[in-house]
């Protein structure tokens, strides 16, 4: 019934498929007359892994097969099925159709995301939905943790008594391979300040979380730790693992839960001395303000300033926070505010130089006086702006400053002077000359107004100071009448105290392309910061291996000047110096060490080394970067061999060099030696030659060659494979003899046409001599021995047959004893022996074609071929066996057997005659009268002689007469003759069985029949009774089969009486 239902299933999917190809489109399942005909089972979806693992930035794929069944559970081919989009990751296709197995395949493809995804398949049937899902675990591939890093910003909090700020730590856990780890539970602690709670790292190995003041201040120590196994955990195991486990320690992958690698050996479970705990460390600094500030100064640049109606003007804000040495305070929070106006930014923390600046800017159709106020903590100073109407009848003159103090430095600091001009209706005013003056230092003017309305000014100062006074600046436009004032504090030159030179980097890669930011701060006295523009020269001593970007420049602002060292492509250490006005910086040492492994060298010495010896050879990597310069200590470095050992298989550089030992163990050969580092591979080649001769072997090019002269290949090389006691091929010149044993009667068969010995040298451990057929067939036995020293390394084998020519003679054997043929036939066995030229026996397959004369007595298997298995199974070379079937009427006939081979468009025969034997010949014999009496006087007349006739009769297994047998008559008395006369004179008889058989046909004819043989024995008294005085006497009479003497009839007593006389 199951078949019978699965028939009446595909019957019916047949005919869906007729009617779908009708209408030329695809459709859902179900009836096109809106029916509700449902003949979906089920939709199983299956992959051959759900689990699948991939680097991050790599792709997890999988293949998703949704296989459609019916209610029988037969699949369905031709059937739509949808696919949904997963949350995570893509399929390759939305729809598609099912095969004839009822399955349709789609890729799953998922990178970078990380998760579960499930992948819903349906098939929508007679209004009915059928689904099948299959879930699939994305997991991130990564190693066990290898590297953290903490870092904390900002750095520095400033806190009035009773104020709470926080810190920002981000931690990032990476493997071996620099891949984030997500999923880690990051230990974190600090000696200042509370914690928030963490949580674990995301897919990039991050989490962040914050530390809060608490109201507590001094120096933070912020430590991240996590726990992880030891770095070697799992080296050294072997295995073949997926592509997406690139290099990946399998201690790494025992962890991430893929388990290990096919083929790999287990290691032993880690237990607590692999684990250890990796961390890093952070500072920051919370400071109190009423403890670590001594001032706090605002100034406004310009004081005042000039606005026309409906305009607004500006006004540069700096506060300066300092300490006790008036030192600038760097990363102070300072807030600003004003009672008029508007200020760009109200909060913001100290520069370098203990310097916030915000921009003030006034309000339209407001003028007047108001405060800007700066506040740190619970200090504060306070600055007044003054916003100066003008004249609606003659236009506006605004004069501003940079900075409202400079120094009488000779021009190294200066300020920039902006003069705005614009007319009564508030249009700019271009090309107007502005003339300007000073009661302190120098101003250059008149300057032009560009097309903006302004003119800029420089003013400077040489020599003479206003301090504690200030210079009053004045911007006059005569054609208007109008003009504008700024006031400027020119103070004392400073002199240059003390230099302090820092770099980025200590340490620097030497090649030629790196550069590394040197920052040159020069204090005045007071420990002032020089000012911009102030000169500054830079030097390199030391090794001088590297140079300065920029060596004569200025200062800028925070009395810092920035340049660049550049490396230099040399290995050493470099001292930078700064240098002002005969004042020089403290020393700054940057070492130049070796960048990354460029180039690898690898030699080994010696690069011949004799196998089985304690000898071993130094190999040695040089290890450089991209400029040739020796790498640093501990890079290490891998080798492998492709013979022998290499011991240690890894080592550091010492000085750019890295060492092992090479060993040639027992394998001779070259051995390619490889040094790698990460990527970087070179390799040489090492000889490892073998030691003396201890092993001799032979081989043979051909199995088999042809005699002499008869056509084929007739010769074949023979090799002398000569080895030392690891089983390597010695090397050349080894002097090896070859002899043919069997002595010199092998018709000719030499090496080398130099007879049966000959000698000669190995190339590559092998010595090659030429084995020469001669003219007799059959294996060769061939010696082969060489010396090592005075021992003997000798083998014979036999290696080779000299196989005969083409068939040249044929003898055709004699038969076998008949065998039951079937019916009423007999079959006998025939063999050919067939010899070529030399009387070799001609190799197996050979082929032997049989025939007999004449063709009507008998029939005969034409084909055979030497080497083919007679009877009992048995083969022999050269013989092609046959078999023969003749009747039982045929036996005695004469016929001759045929054979024949083909030897290219020639014959080679043989033939020869047989009698078809007698098969379970069966012999019986009567004899008629089997008594006699002599009487006297005798009986006839004075002979009186016993004629008794014998008659024998010959039949074969099969129980038929056989004719043609020549019967052999045997007698103890008397004579025969065919004919029953008184006169007889052979005491035995020859005759044939059957009709038609005597010799002399004007004879009557004795009555002969089919299978019978008839002859008389004739006996006279005197031959009856050799004893004159017995009575009475008896012989015996039998017969046989001339030929098949085994065929004998019984014999049968006949009597002999007579009377008294």
């Amino acid at each position: 019934m199951n078949y019978l239902r699965g028939s009446m299933g595909v019957l019916l999917l047949a005919a869906m498929s007729l009617l779908l190809v009708n209408c030329d489109q695809k459709s859902s399942t179900g009836p096109s007359n809106g029916g509700t005909v449902n003949i979906i089972g089920a939709v199983t979806v299956t992959t051959p892994d759900q689990y699948l693992y991939a680097l991050p930035m790599q792709s997890a794929t999988a293949t998703i097969t949704a296989t459609v069944s019916d209610t029988e559970g037969q699949a369905l081919p031709g059937i739509v099925v949808t696919f949904t989009s997963p949350d995570l990751g893509s399929v390759s296709t939305s729809k598609d159709t099912t095969d004839l197995d009822g399955k349709v395949s789609v890729s799953f493809n998922s990178e970078g995301e990380f998760g579960d995804a499930t992948i819903k398949a349906e098939v929508t049937s007679g209004g009915l939905v059928t689904t099948g899902t299959v879930t699939l675990h994305v997991t991130a591939l990564t190693g066990f943790a290898s590297q953290i890093n903490l870092s904390l910003a900002p750095d520095q909090l400033f806190l009035a008594a009773g104020e709470e700020d926080s810190i920002k730590a981000t931690v990032r856990v990476y493997d071996s391979q620099g891949v984030g780890i997500p999923g880690l539970q990051v230990n974190l602690s600090t000696n200042l300040g509370v914690l928030a709670l963490a949580g674990t790292t995301n897919n990039a190995g991050t989490v962040v979380t914050y530390i809060h003041s608490n109201q507590q201040y001094g120096m933070g120590l912020v430590t991240a730790s996590v726990l992880t196994l030891t770095p070697d955990t799992g080296d050294g195991l072997t295995g073949t693992a997926p592509s997406t486990w690139p290099k990946l320690k399998t201690g790494e992958v025992l962890i991430s839960g893929l388990g290990l690698p096919e083929g790999s050996i287990p290691p032993e479970p880690p237990g607590l001395d692999d684990v250890t705990t990796i961390s890093d460390v952070d500072t920051f600094w919370v400071f109190d303000v009423g403890q670590q500030i001594a001032s706090l100064t605002i100034s406004a640049a310009p004081t005042s300033f000039f606005v026309s109606p409906g305009s607004i003007g500006s006004s540069m804000i700096t506060a300066i926070v300092q300490d006790e040495q008036n030192n600038g305070l760097v990363g102070v929070p300072v807030s600003f505010a004003t009672d008029m106006g508007l200020l760009t930014s109200n909060t913001g923390v100290t520069d370098s130089a203990g310097m916030k600046t915000t921009l003030y800017q006034s309000l339209p159709y407001t003028t007047g006086k108001g405060k800007v106020w700066a506040v740190v903590g619970n200090l504060s100073d306070t600055c007044e702006i003054e916003v100066k109407p003008t004249s609606q009848s003659n236009g506006s003159l605004q004069l501003f400053s940079d900075t409202n103090v400079i120094y009488a430095d000779n021009g190294i600091t200066f300020a920039t002077l902006s003069a705005l001009l614009k007319d009564q209706d508030y249009q700019v005013i271009a090309n107007a000359s502005i003339i300007f003056t000073s009661d302190f230092g120098t101003v250059n003017s008149p300057v032009l107004t560009d097309l903006n309305g302004l003119a800029q000014a420089t003013f400077q100062a040489y020599g003479e100071y206003s301090f504690p006074d200030s210079a009053m600046i004045i911007a006059k436009y005569n054609e208007l009448g109008i003009s504008d004032t700024v006031y400027i504090t020119i103070m004392p030159e400073r002199t240059t105290d003390h230099i302090v030179l820092n770099a980025a980097t200590n340490s620097i890669t030497a090649n030629g392309l790196d550069s590394t930011r040197v920052d040159a701060t020069v204090y005045l006295e007071n420990n002032a910061l020089a000012p911009n523009g102030t000169q500054i020269h830079f030097y390199v001593g030391g090794e001088n291996i590297g140079d300065i970007s920029t060596p004569i420049t200025q200062v800028g602002a925070a009395g810092t000047a920035t340049v660049y060292y550049h490396a230099g492509i040399s290995t050493g250490v470099d001292t930078l110096y700064a240098e002002v006005e005969g004042i020089y910086s403290n020393p700054v040492p940057v070492t130049l060490h070796a960048g990354p492994p460029s180039n690898v060298m690898v030699t080994v010495t010696p690069s011949t080394l004799p196998v089985g010896s304690m000898t071993s050879a130094t190999v040695t990597a040089v290890v450089t970067d991209t400029t040739g310069n020796l790498v640093q200590n501990n890079v290490g470095v891998l080798f492998t061999t492709s013979r022998g050992s290499i011991n240690p298989p890894e080592a550091p550089t010492v000085n750019g060099v890295a060492t092992s030992y090479l060993s040639p163990l027992t394998s001779a050969g070259p051995a390619w030696v490889k040094a790698q580092v990460n990527m970087l591979i070179d390799s040489t080649l090492v000889t490892f030659v073998p030691s003396g001769p201890m092993l001799i072997s032979l081989s043979s090019t051909l199995p088999s060659i042809t005699v002499a002269g008869a056509g084929g290949t007739n010769f074949t090389p023979i090799n002398a494979m000569i080895r030392d006691a690891a089983g390597n091929l010695v090397g050349n010149d080894v002097m090896v003899h070859f002899q043919i044993l069997g002595g010199a009667g092998l018709g000719g068969i030499n090496i080398n046409n130099h007879g049966l010995q000959d000698s000669t040298l190995t190339a590559g451990g092998i010595a090659t001599v030429v084995l020469n057929a001669g003219t007799v067939s059959g294996p060769v036995q061939i010696k082969a021995w060489t010396y090592n020293g005075s021992t003997l390394i000798t083998t014979q084998q036999s290696l080779v047959t000299v196989v005969a020519g083409p068939p040249a003679f044929i003898d055709i054997n004699s038969m076998s004893d008949p065998q039951d043929g079937g019916g009423d036939t007999w079959r006998v066995e025939v063999s050919a022996l067939v010899l070529d030229e030399y009387g070799n026996q001609v190799p197996d397959s050979v082929s032997v074609s049989f025939y007999q004369l004449p063709q009507t007595i008998g029939q005969i298997q034409g084909a055979g071929f030497t080497g083919n298995e007679n009877w009992n199974g048995d083969t022999y070379p050269g013989v092609a066996f046959t078999s023969l079937t003749y009747h039982s009427d045929e036996t005695f006939d004469t016929i001759s057997v045929v054979a024949y081979c083909m030897v290219g468009e020639d014959s080679v025969i043989g033939s020869q005659g047989y009698l078809l034997p007698l098969a379970d010949g069966d012999l019986s014999l009567a004899v008629d009268p089997i008594a006699y009496n002599f009487s006297h006087p005798p009986q006839g007349g004075s002979l009186d002689t016993a004629v008794m006739k014998c008659i024998a009769y010959l039949i074969d297994g099969h129980g038929n007469p056989i004719n043609n047998a020549t019967i052999v008559f045997f007698s103890t008395r008397g004579y025969y003759n065919w004919y029953p006369t008184p006169f007889a004179s052979t005491w035995r008889s020859q005759k044939l069985t059957g009709p038609g058989t005597l010799p002399y046909t004007q004879w009557p004819e004795p009555f002969d029949s089919t299978g019978y043989a008839i002859t008389y024995l004739i006996t006279t008294e005197s031959q009856a009774f050799p004893d004159p005085g017995a009575m009475e006497t008896t012989g015996q009479v039998h017969c046989q089969v001339e030929g098949f003497w085994d065929v004998t009839s019984d014999p049968i007593t006949v009597t002999y009486t007579r009377d008294a006389p």
